[in-house]
């Protein structure tokens, strides 16, 4: 819901933690500088004089959108709403003017590429998994919880940036990748013919993975593949996955790998690769295993997908709302953060619809209450993985009018009264005092000139 009302700077109002406030960058934090909510449940950032340049005002509502990334690490499905006010305390009248959305919040996109010499294997007993170089260099990212690594793939997307390591897809099994090993079934797919698919794709005359999927399906592009194809080459739908059950077969002796042929881990797999810690010295490691994707094809394809499927949002999921489900004939549409970064007819209408027109005088605010994302992506995303984007919003700014109301005297234009609260009188306060003193004094004279012609009478 859209509410519009007036604001003046709390004193240091408690949020719902009843923990001290302060604020940070002109958000409502804790003392450490972490978001927190007022008394009603917002998170609220209040835009202040120096954030006014040039009459214009660039509200940036990245910490607010870093909450969602957070609520979806780890996780391949989900979605979660917040409440946002938006209180205008610029000394200026502001209105809406634009939007924008970009890839890039809590993730950065750096020259940071991650190019390993060689591989090794790192035991993380914590979680009980054995990580190769690749995932090592993300575990600080992994294990803590506001650490975020800066170190990409030399992979440029649609956005024209390196693919941060996080948001990276895994390999997956698929239909395609089934067929190439004559498998009928996902768990009769071997880790060596995992980790050894590129070497065995080019060993067929084909020039990669991504070369492979073009002629199987038939299609020029990968972007010429339907969604629920795509869907199903990124790892879901019919039976396709990302872990890895077999080392050698599908039998209870052929799926840990035993000590006597570790050696036999690929450079590769020690690391772009991920498995489970065995419980024994003599099967050090077992299922499931997982590879990042190495294709760079695949990974643009993957990332673009995500993008223009997996991640939606709405100011109003009320009034604007997305489809909240996951499924592979992909529902992204004009609520898929490209959308709203490439600024689609659609996803303009869903913005304008909040925000377009909007006004606020010094003072007033705009509170959001059903501000919702959604994070729906195929198995590709599903170990250890995040994703990143971040929004803001552009407003005009211009001096609140000034009257004369008679010569030599100029009075400034007041905000509009809150709504649903008492208006400050405190401005009228002294005329009211010199009107209540002079009633009394003319009440007083009136007495003393009625007392006086009693006298005379007598």
């Amino acid at each position: 819901m859209l509410v519009f009302g007036s604001a003046v700077m709390p004193a240091r109002a408690e949020p719902a933690t009843a923990a001290q406030t302060t604020t940070t960058g002109g958000w409502l934090t804790d003392l450490d500088g972490n978001l927190v909510t007022d008394r009603d449940g917002y998170y609220v950032v209040y835009i202040m004089p120096n954030m006014v340049t040039a009459n214009t005002v660039s509200l940036n509502l990245n910490p607010f959108a870093a909450l969602f990334l957070k609520s979806f690490k780890n996780v391949s499905d989900s979605d979660a709403t917040y409440k946002l006010r938006i209180v205008n305390n610029s000394g200026k009248i502001l209105r809406y003017v634009d939007y924008a959305f970009t890839t890039e919040n809590l993730l950065p996109r750096t020259a940071k590429v991650f190019r390993p010499l060689s591989g090794s294997l790192t035991d993380v007993p914590a979680l009980d998994r054995t990580f190769g170089s690749a995932f090592t260099a993300m575990l600080p990212t992994i294990t803590e919880p506001d650490t975020y690594t800066d170190r990409c793939l030399d992979v440029k997307c649609f956005d024209g940036k390196n693919i941060n390591m996080m948001i990276a897809p895994l390999r997956c099994v698929n239909d395609a990748l089934l067929d190439f090993y004559g498998a009928a079934e996902t768990y009769e797919i071997t880790l060596p013919q995992l980790m050894n698919r590129d070497q065995n794709l080019r060993a067929a005359g084909y020039t990669g993975y991504a070369d492979y999927l073009r002629q199987y399906y038939g299609v020029s592009s990968l972007y010429d593949l339907t969604a629920e194809t795509a869907y199903n080459v990124l790892g879901t739908t019919r039976n396709a996955q990302t872990g890895i059950t077999c080392w050698r077969d599908n039998t209870a002796a052929g799926k840990p790998i035993p000590a006597a042929e570790v050696n036999l881990l690929t450079e590769e797999f020690k690391i772009w690769g991920l498995m489970e810690t065995g419980s024994s010295a003599a099967y050090p490691y077992g299922p499931k295993y997982f590879m990042l994707e190495t294709d760079p094809e695949v990974i643009e394809f993957a990332y673009d997908f995500l993008y223009s499927q997996g991640l939606r949002f709405t100011f109003d999921s009320v009034r604007q709302p997305f489809d909240l489900t996951d499924s592979e004939t992909g529902r992204g549409g004009d609520f898929a953060i490209k959308a709203y970064m490439n600024k689609t007819p659609g996803a303009n209408a869903h913005v304008n619809a909040v925000f377009g027109g909007e006004v606020l005088d010094q003072g007033q605010y705009i509170a959001l209450d059903h501000v919702t994302g959604g994070y729906y992506a195929p198995n590709a995303w599903n170990q250890y993985r995040m994703v990143d984007y971040g929004f803001s919003l552009l407003f005009s700014a211009c001096d609140i009018p000034v009257t004369t109301t008679q010569p030599g005297e100029t009075t400034t234009q007041k905000p509009t009264e809150p709504h649903g609260e008492l208006p400050d009188t405190g401005d009228n306060m002294p005329i009211f005092l010199v009107s209540l003193a002079a009633v009394g004094l003319a009440v007083l004279l009136a007495v003393q000139v009625i007392l006086y012609y009693n006298r005379k009478k007598k």
